[in-house]
């Protein structure tokens, strides 16, 4: 089931961050590059998008459990945010998620969505119809830099 998010699945969310970065990104990035990455989510900048204004934060629901959660800013017609748990990798979570932010982002009267997407989400985001735009670097918090590649699709 996808679902609008709601304050108290902040900690779920932050949790589904984390242990997707940890168990997809890491055959294509350095431990360190891991490391700095997982120390950036935090409950509190969930709960701030959760009141719907300009961005659009959906969590994925199996048996009364998180599994998944994206985020869009319709402001600046980006996807801000895909990701699932390891356990649900491959069974169409994702796919739910992306599709619905796109459905919304029609609604709010988008033409066109950006992203900028992790090196491993790459061919998942191409299956979806996005194209490559560029190669490009996202500084985390930390300084440390991530390869990323921008992405775009009209919708």
């Amino acid at each position: 089931m996808i679902r609008p998010a709601q304050l108290k699945d902040a900690e779920a969310i932050c949790e589904v961050h984390k242990s997707a970065i940890r168990g997809l990104c890491s055959s294509h990035y350095q431990k360190d590059e891991i490391e700095a990455w997982t120390s950036m989510p935090k409950p509190e900048a969930y709960r701030s998008v959760i009141p719907a204004g300009k961005k659009l934060l959906l969590v994925a629901e199996q048996n009364d459990e998180i599994v998944g959660f994206g985020q869009v800013d319709f402001r600046n017609q980006e996807i801000e945010a895909v990701y699932v748990s390891p356990d649900v990798t491959g069974s169409g979570v994702g796919k739910k998620l992306l599709t619905e932010l796109e459905d919304a982002s029609r609604k709010e009267g988008l033409k066109t969505l950006r992203l900028s997407a992790s090196l491993n989400a790459c061919g998942f985001y191409k299956k979806a119809g996005y194209r490559k735009l560029d190669n490009t670097k996202h500084t985390l918090r930390s300084g440390i830099q991530i390869g990323c590649v921008n992405m775009e699709k009209k919708i």
